[in-house]
């Protein structure tokens, strides 16, 4: 038995079965944060070692060795492939363009033709679409 190691064992007058954390380890004793549905995880206790049998062992300890035994390369060349793995790939950014058809451009060309031709042609489209925009103040 050792840290975070889930263990299973009888508690309370009851004789209830509930389930565990191990937090730490003693020659005879464990202490154990309670788990489960009716615990927050604040609850804890001092049990026996002999009084909890281990239901799911804590696995972390064999990474740890496995991490010891590579090789500097090996570990260098493990990061960097994680850390692509996290980063997205930078975004390259294209300039955008209006495009018009070849009716609509020649359709601008001419307004603006007329506009030179005539300046109060403008002011007459700017009050026009403010009345369909809606707006009640505009005087022609």
């Amino acid at each position: 038995m050792k840290k975070n190691d889930i263990v299973r064992f009888k508690f309370g007058a009851t004789g209830e079965t509930h389930q565990g954390k191990v937090n730490w380890v003693d020659e005879e004793n464990v202490g154990i944060t309670l788990i489960g549905e009716g615990f927050s995880g604040k609850e804890a206790t001092v049990m026996s070692i002999s009084e909890c049998e281990v239901v799911i062992e804590f696995k972390g300890d064999s990474l740890k060795d496995e991490i010891h035994n590579l090789s500097t390369e090996e570990l260098i060349s493990n990061i960097q492939r994680l850390k692509g793995m996290r980063f997205p790939k930078k975004m390259t950014r294209g300039i955008r363009t209006a495009s018009l058809s070849e009716g609509k451009r020649q359709r601008m060309t001419k307004l603006l033709e007329s506009i030179e031709e005539d300046p109060k042609l403008l002011d007459t489209l700017i009050v026009q679409a403010l009345k369909e925009e809606g707006d009640s103040n505009v005087k022609e």
